[in-house]
């Protein structure tokens, strides 16, 4: 049995793309950790034992797939869904990578990860004084407001990409956005621009600025361009869907 030893690749910056080979069967405690610029990951399918410490601080990681006997010969179909996952909830990283190969069954698990964190506490994991001394902190938010937003802001993030998939109950998430991270669901939208035509057109569809919101939120999309031009199109629908429902009953007017 091989497997990729402990900090094996632990700090290799020059990391973009990685395929394990085929045979390896282990990845080992902060293997690929530090690998900041890695952003595509290759795992073999009999890589069943993987360290929940393999990929820390692999921000990058936007793409892992399984394969069978060789790369092109990808097994999941969810390969942004299950690195997100993988950066989210690290200790699930076995689970998940194995549940993956069944697009059901992947989903079904995501959503469980998912609905547990959207009912967590915004707060919970804040600790601006660690126990272990600042050495053992690894620059994690000590500013609970900066923390919150983002809490908040990730937890729109797993939405969107939920969001991008089949399978799914939309109206449960549209309406946690809705009612709680609507603010949360836009400000992602400026500050990332991960897959951002597709998180921007969904954020329309789902109906969330309202007209009376828009104003502010133009004057907060004023440096980005094409986001402010997205809304100030969406306001003119809205008041054009407006004045068609306003017609039928012009004629009733005294």
């Amino acid at each position: 049995m091989e497997t990729i030893k402990k900090k094996a690749h632990l700090n290799d910056k020059s990391l973009y793309t990685e395929v394990i080979p085929s045979g390896i069967t282990g990845i080992e405690d902060w293997a690929y950790s530090g690998c900041s610029n890695l952003s595509e990951l290759y795992i073999p399918k009999e890589a069943g034992s993987i360290s929940p410490k393999a990929f820390k601080g692999c921000d990058k990681l936007d793409r892992i797939f399984i394969y069978e006997n060789e790369p092109r010969n990808v097994l999941n179909k969810e390969p942004h869904m299950l690195a997100l996952s993988v950066k989210k909830w690290p200790a699930k990283t076995e689970l998940l990578v194995r549940e993956s190969i069944n697009t059901e069954i992947f989903q079904k698990c995501y959503d469980e990860l998912l609905i547990a964190f959207l009912n967590e506490p915004d707060e919970t994991g804040f600790d601006p004084f660690p126990a272990g001394g600042e050495e053992d902190y690894e620059g994690e938010e000590n500013d609970l407001p900066l923390f919150i937003m983002k809490k908040q802001e990730q937890k729109a993030h797993l939405i969107y990409e939920r969001l991008r998939t089949d399978g799914i109950d939309e109206v449960r998430y549209i309406d946690y956005l809705n009612d709680h991270r609507k603010d949360a669901a836009f400000t992602f939208l400026l500050r990332h621009s991960l897959y951002e035509n597709a998180y921007r057109k969904m954020y329309f569809e789902m109906k969330l600025p309202q007209t009376e919101e828009l104003p502010l939120l133009i004057e907060k999309a004023s440096e980005d361009v094409e986001l402010k031009s997205m809304l100030i199109r969406y306001g003119q629908s809205l008041k054009e869907n407006e004045e068609k429902t306003e017609e039928p009953f012009s004629k009733y007017e005294l």
